[in-house]
């Protein structure tokens, strides 16, 4: 990896000299979560935001606690924040140079990853890096300033080195932008069930072998999402396309063909209960169907998670979709028949 790239990804390593004025605390969920929903208080979540935003230096460590920990109850609050403009900041990283020209898209970038998750320290970091290259002093310290905000909050729950005195975090990747900022080397590291993240060091001067996270939010989120299988008749509004199907069976040309032209479908459920199947495929098979349903209407059924499409006069009896939440994704899968694929799909 070439320096100019280097520069920008390292992390900052001021924490390993910075003299704590705190005394090290668990994070206590339950009161904090009542303590930001006091409005007129130093602590109401919508002030501290405010008070990030601007990158306030007079935050206390109460109100950084705050802060971080009580992002856990907003809505924005996830175990993933995976999105296009993180995997556009990923291509420009593997770059050989970062140059000049890449500068402005790595700090829109990285604005749009802050607006949905505001303490990924990385991004904070990419931005203040490329802010102190073009001179912009300013941005250059509030990005710092958002950081150690950050930083503070995490470093004020425990030292990390037994499990007794693991240090908080909301997010796993936090674990290791901390390991970093002490200026560790990962050996390797793993998550135990009980919550707790080990982090395994490479020998070091410190002589300290592993650091211990509690990142129960995080984890708390992912399982969350892992089983729930909810799903609504609100969730269902809107237009879905197909992103694969399972393998079939048979020797149908014709049904072969509309499996394969299912994955050009997509499917439109209007809040008026107008139904609406769509394909740019022009085969006998598509053309009979699209012919069959034209525009229908459709019902949704809680109980079993389906979907009844046709009218009032044939009792909706045209078309039956099953729906299945799985994991976190969406599966469509049409009628009762054994031979019908089931299709992956995404909301559009």
């Amino acid at each position: 990896m070439k320096k100019t790239l280097t520069v920008l990804i390292t992390f900052f390593f001021f924490y390993i000299t910075y003299a704590q004025d705190f005394t090290l605390e668990k994070p206590d969920y339950s009161r904090i979560e009542s303590a930001i929903k006091i409005p007129n208080s130093n602590l109401y979540y919508p002030t501290l935001e405010e008070k990030f935003k601007k990158a306030d230096s007079t935050m206390t460590i109460e109100e950084k606690r705050h802060l971080y920990f009580g992002f856990i109850f907003q809505k924005k609050y996830n175990f993933n924040y995976d999105s296009k403009e993180n995997n556009d900041l990923a291509i420009i990283k593997k770059k050989e140079t970062v140059v000049e020209a890449d500068y402005n898209k790595i700090i829109s970038l990285c604005e749009a990853v802050l607006n949905k998750n505001p303490f990924d320290l990385e991004a904070l970091n990419l931005q203040k890096n490329v802010y102190e290259k073009k001179g912009d002093v300013i941005n250059f310290r509030q990005n710092l300033t958002k950081m150690k905000i950050v930083i503070d909050a995490i470093m004020s729950t425990g030292k990390g080195t037994t499990k007794e005195s693991a240090i908080y975090v909301i997010n796993i990747q936090h674990e290791f932008d901390i390991t970093h900022i002490f200026g560790f080397e990962i050996d390797e590291s793993k998550q135990n069930k009980d919550d707790f993240g080990v982090i395994k060091l490479k020998e070091n001067d410190r002589k300290i072998v592993e650091l211990y996270f509690d990142a129960s939010p995080h984890l708390k989120k992912y399982t969350d999402f892992i089983n729930d299988t909810s799903f609504t008749k609100d969730d269902l509004i809107g237009v879905w396309k197909v992103i694969e199907t399972s393998k079939v069976s048979g020797k149908n040309k014709d049904f072969l063909q509309f499996v394969e032209d299912l994955k050009t479908v997509t499917f439109t459920f209007t809040d008026k209960g107008v139904f609406h199947l769509k394909t740019p495929k022009k085969t006998k098979a598509t053309n009979e169907i699209l012919g069959f349903l034209g525009t229908s209407n459709w019902i949704f059924n809680p109980k079993e998670k389906s979907v009844s499409v046709g009218s009032k006069s044939d009792n909706y009896t045209m078309m039956k979709i099953y729906i299945i939440k799985q994991q976190g994704n969406i599966f469509f899968y049409l009628g009762d028949e054994g031979e019908m694929p089931t299709m992956l799909v995404e909301k559009i």
